[in-house]
Order: structure tokens, then C-alpha cells, then sequence
């Protein structure tokens, strides 16, 4: 997983830039930005594929991607598009194909998110639905989560694998254990939701 940054600044300043570009999106398209930090989107424009990710050039402009948001749609951020001028330039949700996250508790929501969609779909058996939930975490590192909640995810990372590699388990799970383990990530995902504690000085 990569690390939050805007291209060209310091981790302080990357802060102030992207929090800027947040106030100027809303302001010109009076819209809500969700809190959410984007890496990279891969996604469909007129029949191709394009991949953009902050810190490369955008293959559709030749500019620099500085940053990508999340409102109504995606919304990549280059110079001309949503920084220093005009509007970004929109990606409807149906035609995203892979969205990936700054490492950190957003990374983490946003992959709980989809394995616990995953466990509510009701298709296949209990495990079945465990073992797509647990491929959707895939991206998820203890790392990513506040230290009070790193236990948490290392307890489920065990009850998935246990048995040898997470695979073999997961098929040799009984219904109760699979269905303790669907539990589980609920409430990760549940204590991921919630706002971080601030921090206090001693």
C-alpha cells in the first residue's frame, strides 16, 4: 500500500494542498467530497481502459494526477481539471473497474465495506460467502488500522487461516465457525465507522 501523498509536497504540505482542492471541487460543482483517500482508479472512457493514479501522468490529458475524489461520481484532479483551474474530469461509478486506497483507516473501511456487501449478498453457502468476503480484505494490512484496533484484525486474520492457509480453512469451516467469522468482520467494520479517538497529550 502506498503512503497519503500530493505530489511534489511535503507530507505537512500535502495536507494543506489536498484540503484546498477538497474546498475548491465543492465550491465549484456544490457538491459533497466524501473523506475518503483515492490512489488510483481504473476505469472505462469511450470503449478503452484507463488507469489514473495520483503522482503519474493521466494518459487521457498529460497532466500530472494530483489528487482523486469521491461524490457523486470519481472525480480525478489534474492542473487544468480541479486544481489550478476548470472542473475535474468525472467518472461515473458503473465504469469504474478498480478503485485503490492510501494505506490507512480509509483503506481499510472502504475493503470491510465491500467484504461485509459480500456477506449480505445471500447467494452460496456460509463459507462461500466467507471465503469472497475474506478475498475482498486482501488489501487490508494491520497497518492500516489505529493500534487499538490492530487486535481486532489480527483475531480475525487467525480465525480465517488457522488451519494451514486461509483456502483450506475457510472449506473446512462448519457453519458455526464460518457464520462467528462473517461476525467478526461485521463488527470490525462496525468499530471501523467510528470516529478515531483524538489524540492526548500527557
Amino acid at each position: 500500500m502506498t503512503k497519503f501523498f500530493v505530489p511534489a509536497n511535503r507530507p505537512n504540505r500535502s495536507e494543506e494542498i489536498y484540503n484546498w482542492i477538497v474546498r475548491y471541487v465543492k465550491a465549484m460543482l456544490d457538491c459533497d467530497i466524501d473523506p475518503v483517500r483515492i490512489f488510483s482508479l481504473t476505469y472505462r472512457h469511450e470503449g478503452q481502459e484507463y488507469r489514473a493514479a495520483v503522482g503519474e501522468v493521466d494518459q487521457r490529458t498529460g497532466q500530472l494526477v494530483v489528487a482523486i475524489l469521491r461524490s457523486e461520481s470519481y472525480l480525478i484532479c489534474t492542473p487544468y481539471y480541479g486544481v489550478n483551474r476548470g472542473e475535474p474530469m468525472s467518472v461515473d461509478f458503473a465504469d469504474a473497474k478498480a478503485v485503490q486506497y492510501f494505506e490507512g483507516l480509509d483503506n481499510a473501511r472502504e475493503n470491510l465495506k465491500l467484504a461485509v456487501q459480500t456477506l449480505d449478498a445471500g447467494d452460496g453457502t456460509i463459507q462461500s460467502r466467507v471465503r469472497a468476503a475474506a478475498a475482498a480484505l486482501a488489501p487490508v494490512a494491520m497497518e492500516d488500522f489505529p493500534a487499538e484496533m490492530a487486535g481486532d484484525f489480527l483475531s480475525l486474520t487467525h480465525r480465517l487461516s488457522w488451519k494451514g492457509g486461509q483456502e483450506e480453512t475457510i472449506a473446512l469451516m462448519t457453519d458455526d465457525e464460518a457464520e462467528a467469522a462473517a461476525s467478526a468482520m461485521r463488527a470490525l467494520y462496525v468499530d471501523a465507522l467510528r470516529p478515531a479517538a483524538p489524540e492526548t497529550r500527557s
